[in-house]
């Protein structure tokens, strides 16, 4: 008879090994620290965005007072402006485009930049008349940057059948800040029942600069800041308060989340909520 001799620790199958405890450890210590480097690394990126929206509006707001002392009238509201870049198609209507150009149109040098066709100042909260357009308003971008004082180029134009569409990066800076845009306006909100100045507190006036959100449409002032970078950015250039000051941000009703009340005087930054909430509305104090 024949045996089958074995050999202890083999029968035809291999050593299998598990990982041990240490091994796991080592595995897990890497992965935190790869989440870490990419939790901080995003938070490094959006603080420099922060910091661009600071840098941006101030150097918008140096752009336009320079492009005044050189051509003695705000960009937009130049009524000489086709003297120096050109006239553009059928102004003031020249139709929608997405195509920037240099040639330009006149506006009427009543120093705002706001509609120069439309008479009725309190028709809304950005200065113009409820039926105009918004035509010096792109202009003004458009002649910035053929004077050189802003990078780019822009079509001078509303980017749709509505006469306020902005299009972030066409007719409108385009920001560092993700998904962020530009408005350059005159705002008038002495009259707060104005249906159409809900979103702002009252006495907010002069020329503006506001960063928010790309909208459908519409300009952009959607919410594109949680409310304790508003406030970050508040503290650092003013006082810290939404509705007073220099730089605002949008009423409770506008902006629910954003901020506490519609009254100024109670009005704080909603710190609590984490969310996208706010658009915040620099005044240049001209």
């Amino acid at each position: 008879m024949s045996h089958v001799k074995c050999t202890s620790g083999t029968f035809g199958v291999a050593d299998q090994k598990g990982f041990t405890i240490i091994e796991i450890a080592i595995v897990l210590v890497v992965i935190g620290l790869i989440v870490g480097a990419v939790v901080v690394g995003q938070s490094m990126i959006r603080t420099a965005q922060l910091e661009a929206v600071i840098n941006e509006q101030d150097r918008y707001k140096k752009a336009v007072q320079v492009f005044k002392e050189k051509y003695m009238y705000l960009p937009g509201d130049m009524p000489t402006a086709t003297n120096f870049w050109g006239t553009d198609s059928n102004c003031p209507n020249t139709a929608s485009t997405t195509t920037a150009h240099t040639a330009t149109c006149n506006g009427n040098g009543d120093g705002r930049i706001g509609n120069p066709y439309g008479t009725n100042y309190n028709g809304g909260c950005v200065g113009v008349a409820a039926d105009s357009t918004w035509y010096e308003n792109y202009r003004a971008w458009q002649q910035l940057a053929d004077a050189g004082f802003i990078a780019g180029s822009y079509t001078g134009v509303t980017g749709g059948a509505n006469s306020f569409t902005g299009l972030v990066g066409i007719n409108v800076p385009i920001s560092q800040l993700s998904g962020g845009g530009w408005q350059l306006y005159f705002a008038l909100t002495t009259n707060i029942n104005n249906a159409n100045c809900a979103n702002a507190f009252q006495g907010l006036a002069g020329h503006m600069l506001q960063i928010g959100g790309a909208l459908s449409s519409t300009n952009p002032y959607g919410p594109i800041l949680t409310p304790s970078e508003a406030f970050g950015i508040d503290s650092k250039i003013d006082d810290g308060l939404p509705g007073y000051g220099n730089v605002q941000s949008g009423t409770a009703s506008g902006f629910p989340n954003c901020v506490t009340s519609s009254t100024a005087s109670t009005a704080t930054y909603k710190l609590t909520y984490n969310g996208l909430a706010c658009s915040e509305i620099f005044v240049l104090g001209f």
